[in-house]
């Protein structure tokens, strides 16, 4: 707003100027041609024709004028004058002081105020005082006329400058109303825009819904943990937008009033099943009425996820200095029973119907033995030597191994010999590491792979590339698979499904790759099989 008082001109102010302008020509020309005698001279729609086509063609020059962008102030003054020149002029022709067109003037002088504010106002008073002076006053004569019209005139001047003084307080009233609800709409823009971008910029999913449970708002990171289709659900109730939450939130009575932390389970978009950790909150207005509640969640399957990690660790340190213990109760003994057996055997004081029964010693003896060289493994891994080895050479060597051992089903000459491997290694594909260990991680897994396939059509898949200086391992079968609650579980060691195994050859899998500063993940779905991934640093 301009110092001067003026008021904007604005696109709205100026077309209804237009439009008023129009309806106030067509009503002087009908009382021009319904009442032709109020024109002087007797020629009343000669001269109301004169007057209606001036007016219409100057408002059609100041629309054009206008719409081709010249519009200025120079012209709303010009149209000022215009008018209350043409007023004038008609007050002149059609009476006088008994004109019917007086009333036009309070108009020009609004229509000024609304435009061209104090500055408009003032002008178009002026310039109705100065017209209207000359069209009543002149050529009077008589005294009593001069009278009866300079009367006539000092109301109107009066009348005129009321208007103008009214009009311009009004809009000036009406700018500063302006202004306000501009800056208002402004800093309720700013606040919005504020609250939305604080919405978004938190790393915590956020929605809120009403008391009804209709979703209001629904934040970036919610609509990353929950799916693109919940930012087009604004208005739907949550128990469609997000039926776990729902459920947590309105079935668990009193969980939003009491606070804490729910965890429920969550089907992510890109379809893996997920932890969420929400927190429920109401939303009280004044005097502590409910106005609906917030819900704030994140993703925390990998914090569970770490949490059992360490746990696992726990249980296996405890588990480890357990079996390293045992291993060396075990050994001892173990070492003296074989020693006995074989210098009885040399010495020749067994009978021969005893030899069988020596050779189911020695054989259990020797089994215990290999159990006890397990539970070492996994407690104290070996020091490493590292070596330079070929990745692809070291699968064949192993699956070669395995294919002589009749205690490796699916392998040559076993229960299950119609097993296809395929091997999709590099030829060129090296690392640093420890060949014996690493030999026995693949042994393990392969065994594992071999084990869990029943029935003809058994396939194994190995593969192996590198990327950024970690070798990723992959060994995938399409065996009976791993049951879900026992997935969690495969790498505890004395966890197993088989009768005859030990629970051990997972568990220092686990180990060793640990060790190497790797890790090991297992994806599995009974019925349909299982692949383990290896991600090992080239240089373990």
């Amino acid at each position: 707003m301009a110092s001067s008082g003026q008021a904007p001109i604005e696109p709205r102010w100026f077309y209804w100027l237009i439009a008023v302008r129009v309806l106030l020509i067509v009503f002087a020309a009908l009382i021009g041609y319904f009442m032709p005698g109020q024109f002087a001279g007797g020629q009343g729609r000669l001269w109301g024709v004169m007057l209606t086509g001036a007016a219409l063609f100057l408002t059609l020059f100041y629309n054009l004028w206008y719409r081709a962008g010249r519009g200025g102030k120079w012209l709303f003054k010009a149209q000022i004058a215009l008018d209350a020149l043409m007023v004038g002029l008609a007050i002149f022709l059609t009476g006088r002081t008994s004109s019917p067109f007086t009333f036009l003037y309070p108009l020009v002088i609004v229509s000024a105020c609304l435009v061209e504010g104090r500055v408009g106002g003032t002008m178009a008073a002026l310039l109705s005082t100065v017209f209207y002076a000359m069209a009543s006053l002149w050529g009077v004569s008589g005294e009593r006329d001069i009278i009866d019209a300079a009367l006539t005139f000092f109301i109107h001047m009066a009348a005129f400058n009321l208007t103008a003084f009214l009009g311009i307080l009004l809009v000036q009233r009406l700018m500063r109303a302006e202004a306000r609800l501009s800056r208002a709409v402004v800093d309720l823009k700013r606040i919005e825009e504020v609250h939305r971008h604080l919405a978004d910029s938190l790393s915590l999913g956020l929605i809120v819904v009403d008391e009804n449970g209709f979703v209001l708002t629904v934040n970036r990171s919610a609509v990353q943990i929950l799916g693109k289709d919940v930012q087009d659900r604004l208005g739907a109730p949550l128990s469609e937008v997000w039926p776990e939450g729902a459920k947590r939130l309105f079935d668990d009575k009193g969980a939003a009033v009491r606070g804490g932390r729910l965890e429920l389970g969550h089907k992510g978009p890109d379809g893996q099943a997920k932890i969420v950790g929400m927190s429920p909150f109401p939303l009280l207005g004044d005097g502590g009425r409910l106005l609906g509640f917030g819900l704030i969640f994140q993703d925390i399957t990998g914090e569970k996820a770490r949490e059992e990690a360490l746990r696992r660790m726990d249980r296996l340190a405890a588990l480890g200095g357990m079996a390293a213990g045992l291993a060396h109760e075990i050994r001892n003994p173990l070492a003296s029973l074989s020693g006995a057996v074989e210098f009885l055997r040399e010495q020749g004081l067994v009978h021969p119907d005893g030899e069988r029964l020596f050779d189911i010693i020695a054989r259990e003896a020797e089994r215990l033995n290999g159990l006890t060289r397990s539970f070492l493994l996994y407690a104290r891994p070996e020091g490493r030597e590292s070596a330079s080895i070929n990745v692809r050479r070291e699968f064949e060597s192993s699956l070669a191994l395995i294919g002589q051992s009749r205690a490796a089903p699916g392998i040559k000459g076993s229960k299950n010999p119609g097993v296809e491997i395929e091997i999709d290694i590099p030829d060129d594909l090296v690392m640093d590491i420890d060949p014996g260990q690493f030999r026995q991680v693949i042994l393990n897994i392969i065994l594992n792979a071999h084990q869990a396939i029943q029935g003809k059509g058994g396939r194994i898949k190995v593969k192996a590339m590198e990327e950024d200086g970690v070798v990723m391992i992959t060994i995938e079968d399409n065996g009976c698979g791993i049951k879900k609650d026992d997935l969690i579980r495969i790498f505890d060691p004395f966890f197993t499904t088989r009768p005859d195994g030990t629970g051990l050859g997972l568990a220092i899998v686990h180990r060793l790759v640990q060790g190497w500063g790797g890790e090991i993940g297992v994806q599995s779905e009974e019925g349909k099989g299982a692949r383990f991934t290896l991600c090992i640093p080239k240089k373990a």
